[in-house]
């Protein structure tokens, strides 16, 4: 194993190893990223894992399909670590780039626990010497349109403009109601909205790194998934979002945007990709999903179609 952070999940604190013999790549675009401050969810139906998004996009390595507690993963669908406590059953395979020390491993199955009751809870990670802020700080909303900034730059911005705090929009979101049924149902399709947006991009950024489709091509298509996404993001209140979204569209869609070259489309999908996912990521911490789960059986099959006609 190789060098060690600190992750520290509400108030438990692990030590963890890097694995760079494994894991080069994967292990220098985290600890790049050090220190880091971002918050965990729960897996939902992988088991006990605990789950926090980091700020980069990479490929795959050292891929693994089966997991034992204190395995720490990247999944790359969606930029996230994945702590693995207890018993799971991965739902994709993951980059293991890093183990708990064993001696840890008890303060990880308390944090995964107390993160199953909770919903969500802050995170930090560091590497213990180095003192460098990065998602931290946070960008001058006007150096988001500053003149000559490429689409990749202004997506980097809007990303570091909504990584440490809730974004307004989410905010105003809690608090929306539709009739009949009120908020949860608005913040549940909005979820699942950023969500498959997400899995749209992640077959664009297939189609351009594999050159299965010329990237103007790759561009128009990205372009108007986007804009279905900014359409349904609308109707609950994400005007900020949106603005990115059409941005980003309207670019690869122009004769010199990012979708000129192949190399600068990729980046542009990443970027879509991070900001996009950031924004998911706080609406699924504001969902109760243990309580739901708990709380909301499923309504009763319909009787069999024989005995409603008798």
């Amino acid at each position: 194993m190789g060098a060690q952070f600190d992750l520290r999940v509400g108030s438990r604190a692990i030590r963890c190893a890097l694995l760079e013999e494994q894991a080069p790549r994967i292990c220098r675009a985290f600890q790049h990223c050090l220190p880091l401050e971002s918050f965990a969810v729960h897996a939902k139906f992988a088991g006990d894992e605990l789950i926090v998004m980091v700020p980069f996009v990479a490929e795959a390595e050292n891929e693994v399909g089966s997991v034992v507690p204190g395995d720490i993963g990247y999944y790359p669908s969606r930029q996230t670590l994945c702590l693995f406590y207890g018993d799971i059953t991965p739902f994709a395979s993951v980059t293991l780039f890093a183990r708990v020390v064993p001696a840890d491993l008890p303060a990880a199955r308390a944090a995964g626990q107390e993160l199953l009751a909770a919903g969500s809870l802050p995170v930090r990670a560091a590497s213990g010497t180095d003192a460098r802020s990065s998602t931290r700080r946070a960008a001058s909303p006007r150096s988001r349109g500053r003149p000559g900034a490429s689409i990749v730059d202004r997506l980097a911005v809007a990303t570091r403009d909504v990584w440490a705090s809730e974004p307004v929009e989410v905010a105003r979101l809690r608090a929306s109601a539709r009739p009949p049924m009120g908020t949860v149902p608005c913040v549940l399709y909005a979820n699942f909205d950023l969500f498959w947006a997400g899995e749209n991009l992640q077959v664009c950024r297939a189609l351009a790194r594999d050159g299965q489709l010329p990237a103007r091509q790759v561009g128009q298509a990205t372009a108007a998934l986007l804009r279905r996404t900014a359409s349904r993001l609308g109707k609950w209140g994400f005007a900020d979002t949106v603005a990115v979204v059409e941005e980003v569209a309207a670019d690869l869609e122009a004769p010199s945007g990012a979708a000129a070259r192949a190399a600068t489309l990729h980046a542009a999908i990443d970027g879509a990709q991070l900001y996009l996912d950031r924004i998911q990521s706080w609406v699924d911490a504001a969902i109760s999903w243990t309580e739901m789960d708990r709380s909301l059986p499923l309504l009763p099959a319909p009787a069999p179609r024989e005995a409603a006609q008798a």
